[in-house]
């Protein structure tokens, strides 16, 4: 009895050796496989979130880059139309003429040439010339010295005219015309351009 459980013992011990001999057994990739560690789900989750980051950091650096670009362009076509307002601004401040320079005759109170009946014409006058510096001193000093042949030169002028000749816009513009023609015909420094009347009445 006590053999038989001997053999009994030795035989399971054999196969439990065999057994372990199996298990160990195996092709290279099976055991290479097996060595590896298995990767944790926590680890997986960690590498996603930063592909996802990485993901939107590239995105929000795209935009940036885009929305610099469109702000230089704007930005320099709002200087280009600016630029281009400028220039048309200069041109026409370039364009616009100098007002006249003024010479003022004094006010003027005569009776017209009516003989029917008595008018009476008040105006004051003044002549208009071109407003350059070198032109401008040499005539108006002409002027003042021509002052009073001048003033009787208009006088002489208004006089000759009767309060239907004077009385409408139309025959002002002609004795404007006139008296323009009659200055200048006296004048050697230059040219009156114009002539003003103001505070215009005739009764």
């Amino acid at each position: 009895m006590a053999r038989e459980k001997e053999r009994e013992s030795r035989g399971k011990a054999t196969d439990e050796a065999l057994n372990v001999d199996e298990v160990a057994e195996g092709t290279d990739t099976e055991v290479q496989a097996a060595q590896q560690p298995v990767a944790s789900p926590v680890a997986n989750l960690f590498k996603s979130r930063i592909v996802k980051i990485l993901g939107y950091a590239l995105i929000a650096i795209l935009l940036i880059i885009v929305s610099v670009l469109i702000s230089l362009f704007v930005q320099s076509q709002t200087a280009k139309t600016n630029k281009q307002l400028a220039l048309q601004d200069q041109r026409w401040e370039e364009k616009k003429p100098e007002p006249p320079a003024i010479f003022s005759l004094g006010e003027f109170k005569i009776n017209t040439a009516d003989k029917d009946e008595t008018h009476f014409l008040k105006l004051t006058l003044y002549l208009a010339y071109e407003n350059k510096k070198k032109e401008m001193v040499k005539l108006q000093s002409e002027l003042n010295e021509r002052r009073v042949q001048l003033q009787a030169l208009v006088e002489e002028i208004l006089m000759s005219k009767t309060k239907d000749e004077i009385d409408e816009p139309g025959e002002l513009d002609l004795l404007k015309e006139e008296i323009m023609g009659r200055v200048n015909g006296v004048l050697n420094e230059g040219q009156i351009q114009e002539v003003f009347f103001v505070d215009y009445s005739i009764l």
